[in-house]
């Protein structure tokens, strides 16, 4: 990350200046293969979860079509009053787009237990369920109350909102999925997703949504495998730098750092 305002408020902390350039030079043919190597397997991942994508969307196309919009509207019309957000203030809150969740090496994981949450809501939804709409007015009536929010999107659908985190209120109000939960916490409010459907709308579907959800399973486990081997090419990358570098250099330039802050 370079310096908007060089010297005048930013500087420049160069860690390369403690690698021994000269030592590396020997491995730079397999430098550049293992590098290489990470690369390509990065790519297979993104192409992997891109095909994965329209899977996704053709499962949250069904549930959609089979949501009842009066019961919708009326469950988010009770949450907006009971979280005080159904009145304007004179200054909107604040919102911050955040990521709480990832495609990793270790496969789908989240840190929504790290927000330090006090309450905890929960929509419980089948897989392909999608709650952004719900998730995304709610947001929009809190911020007009005044209230600031943190909309944590999806991973796969960046540009949807799958949980919502209150601050002030250190509330959660987060997505259940079969692959995707907190666990190990009292929820003191819990909504079934299908309970805001017409069953028969998407039962008729069944057979649809199983081999959708088969299929989008197989290209997000190769998509982590890809990851989980770029992972391990990156940690043989290291070991090519790890030898090479001041250790000792670096935590003095830390602390003279510190002192200077």
């Amino acid at each position: 990350m370079d310096p908007l305002t060089p010297g005048a408020v930013d500087g420049i902390v160069n860690l390369g200046e403690f690698l021994a350039e000269r030592e590396m030079a020997p491995a730079k043919a397999e430098i550049r293969q293992v590098m290489g190597e990470i690369s390509r397997r990065f790519a297979r991942a993104y192409r992997y979860l891109a095909a994965a994508a329209p899977l996704l969307e053709e499962a949250q196309g069904i549930y959609a079509a089979a949501l009842r919009p009066e019961s919708s509207r009326r469950l988010e019309a009770q949450w907006i009053q009971d979280l005080g957000a159904d009145t304007l203030a004179p200054q909107a809150g604040r919102v911050r787009p955040l990521f709480a969740s990832a495609v990793s090496p270790a496969g789908l994981v989240h840190t929504l237990d790290a927000l330090g949450a006090q309450e905890y809501w929960r929509i419980v939804t089948p897989w392909g369920a999608d709650t952004s709409a719900i998730l995304e007015r709610l947001g929009q009536a809190l911020s007009e109350s005044g209230q600031d929010a943190e909309h944590l999107m999806n991973p796969l659908r960046p540009q949807r909102v799958e949980h919502l985190y209150l601050p002030g209120r250190r509330l959660l109000i987060t997505t259940q999925t079969p692959d995707h939960a907190v666990e190990g916490v009292l929820f003191s409010r819990t909504l079934d997703f299908l309970e805001l459907t017409r069953p028969a709308a998407w039962q008729a579907q069944e057979d649809t949504l199983r081999d959708t959800r088969r299929l989008f399973r197989l290209l997000l486990d190769g998509a982590v495998d890809a990851l989980r081997e770029a992972k391990a090419l990156h940690d043989q990358l290291e070991s090519f730098y790890v030898g090479s570098m001041d250790f000792a250099a670096v935590e003095s330039r830390l602390r003279t750092f510190l002192n200077e802050a």
